[in-house]
């Protein structure tokens, strides 16, 4: 089972980090100062998304929609249980409120199912801790 918040009709548009990263490079070249949001091509409800990924790594879980403080408590104690924060009260209200996802143009090229269908047989094979990343990248460690 895998539960999400609410009943996941709340826009999501998912973009690759490669094309955030590529992005800023190429604002950065061009010495002004500019503030723009950072989205893919394409637009999902989270449900569909969750639903998406679920159908491409064949997983056999079934999604349910959770109330809001009840997905707040059990990522706690699945984050005791990982040594990591897995999702915040601020992450669940901006996921909800639609926060990730941009009425502007799209910024970054590569849509998300694309990407899935080359990476799918990879994902879910290995935990990467929040943030063990980040103290690693605050202590001068690897990544």
């Amino acid at each position: 089972m895998f539960g999400i918040p609410g009943a996941g009709d709340y826009p999501v548009q998912p973009v690759l980090v490669t094309d955030v990263a590529e992005l800023a490079i190429r604002l950065a070249g061009t010495g002004d100062d500019v503030t723009l949001t950072a989205a893919g091509p394409e637009t999902y409800r989270f449900a569909d998304l969750v639903r998406l990924i679920r159908d491409r790594i064949r997983a056999p879980a079934r999604i349910v929609g959770v109330p809001p403080f009840l997905a707040l408590v059990v990522s706690r104690v699945i984050g005791r249980i990982v040594h990591d924060a897995v999702l915040t009260r601020d992450e669940i209200t901006e996921l909800m409120t639609g926060l990730l996802a941009s009425a502007e143009p799209a910024t970054c090229p590569t849509p998300f199912s694309k990407w899935l269908e080359t990476q799918a047989n990879t994902i879910g094979r290995r935990y990467s801790s929040e943030l063990a990343r980040n103290y690693r990248g605050l202590s001068g460690g690897g990544s």
